[in-house]
């Protein structure tokens, strides 16, 4: 077997990769992001056995890209992993693609004075003609 990966995902891993690719499935992202997963398991969580929430949220926001995108990938990635490991395993951890957002900044209510203020000056330089 390939020693690709050593942490003690291993094993589901390359497994999961070789069945998906005999199965002509695409491995654009996934490749990439199991490396990274099996690296991430093995400096942070290098005893830890089960793919459960804590790991894979703890994975899937260690990122440094701020790319909703780029997120969304790593959970379909764990997401995969999780259902491969599933039957195996039994103790699984399968993602809902569900975002953890930050809350939304309150808007801001111009006051009359300073809606006054605003428009006197845009009239005053010629912007609201």
């Amino acid at each position: 077997m390939n020693e690709r990966f050593i942490s003690n995902f291993a094993q589901y891993m390359e497994s999961m990769i070789r069945e998906k690719h005999n199965s002509g499935f695409s491995l654009k992202y996934m490749d990439k992001h199991l490396d990274e997963f099996d690296w991430f398991c093995r400096n942070n969580f290098p005893n830890k056995v089960s793919l459960d929430k804590e790991l894979v949220e703890a994975w899937v926001y260690h990122t440094e890209s701020k790319s909703i995108q780029e997120v969304q990938k790593r959970f379909r990635t764990m997401m995969h992993l999780g259902n491969y490991m599933l039957p195996l395993r039994g103790e699984t951890c399968i993602t809902k693609n569900k975002l953890k957002r930050a809350k939304p900044k309150e808007p801001h209510i111009f006051t009359d004075a300073q809606l006054e203020e605003f428009f006197r000056i845009g009239i005053y330089v010629g912007r609201f003609d």
